[in-house]
């Protein structure tokens, strides 16, 4: 186990790289930075050391920032990325991501293979009832509404900007004035239906607050009238992480443009299925759900 010195707890790591033993592993500078390659001399022999430096806690439902080789492609636990021209990427974990993670480097001959210890987090439990039961339970005839909705949503989770780099930004709240109505990843019952996960965070506001783009990106869905989320839209940071906006009264942006931190993006709403005006925050990675609120401050 390795311990940081920041006050973040123990991390643990198995070191399965080719030429790098288990001993080398070191733990470096502040902000829980690993060095897997961190003995050059004992990498040189094997002629396959390969650097992996990460910033952030392995823990469910976060992100970590990472640092490799440029253009290596990575692997973990069936998600696939490839590091930027710098040798920056982004690995997520879910809600419900297992207690290790397995992670795959590879630069032309060279591999590694690496596994992190994932800290487990605790979900609560909450019951919302009074929301427009067509939005529970939808009937037969807006299906084809659904599935079209569904399709874009889809499209835009997908989107892989290749110039974005608002991933290694330090993010900012989208509100100004920052009040949690419902934590993120709370399993919830739905009008007395069976329970889910909330993937997003919930934050009270009057309808029309200005919502902001908390790190630079480009808008891949700007959709003004979804029958679940209202007025929806979602930024592309890079690297696969993409951020969205929900229940929005109006859009202050359209597909393709560019944003800012500090942008306003929105206006906060209460459209969709929703009791009340807030906005829900989400984040994916790669088809995992995110903690948004975990990028708040960090970079």
């Amino acid at each position: 186990m390795i311990r940081s010195g920041l006050g973040l707890g123990f991390l643990g790591l198995s070191s399965l790289v080719t030429g790098c033993d288990r001993g080398q592993a070191t733990s470096a500078t502040a902000h829980v930075t690993l060095d897997l390659a961190s003995s050059r001399r004992g990498a040189e022999r094997a002629g396959a050391g390969l650097p992996f430096r990460f910033s952030g806690i392995p823990q469910q439902s976060d992100r970590l920032i990472c640092t490799t080789v440029p253009g290596a492609s990575i692997s973990v636990d069936g998600a696939s990325t490839q590091a930027d021209s710098d040798g920056r990427f982004v690995l997520g974990f879910d809600r419900d991501a297992p207690p290790t993670a397995l992670i795959e480097i590879v630069s032309g001959t060279h591999s590694a293979r690496l596994s992190l210890d994932i800290a487990a987090r605790t979900s609560p439990a909450s019951q919302i009832e009074g929301l427009p039961e067509e939005t529970v339970n939808p009937p037969q005839g807006i299906l084809a509404r659904l599935e079209a909705e569904t399709a874009l949503k889809r499209a835009a989770f997908g989107s892989r900007n290749p110039i974005a780099r608002g991933f290694e930004e330090s993010f900012r709240w989208p509100l100004d004035i920052v009040r949690i109505t419902s934590p993120w990843g709370a399993t919830r019952r739905l009008n007395a239906a069976g329970e889910r996960p909330h993937y997003g965070v919930d934050l009270g506001a009057p309808i029309g607050t200005p919502i902001y783009a908390p790190a630079s990106g480009f808008v891949v869905l700007a959709q003004p009238d979804m029958l679940v989320e209202g007025g929806m839209v979602a930024i592309d940071h890079g690297q696969g992480l993409i951020t969205t906006y929900l229940h929005q009264e109006r859009l202050a942006v359209t597909v393709g443009q560019r944003v800012t931190p500090g942008m306003v993006i929105g206006y906060v709403g209460a459209r969709g299925r929703a009791t009340g005006p807030h906005l829900c925050w989400r984040m994916r990675w790669r088809g995992r759900n995110l903690d948004p609120t975990r990028a708040v401050g960090s970079s």
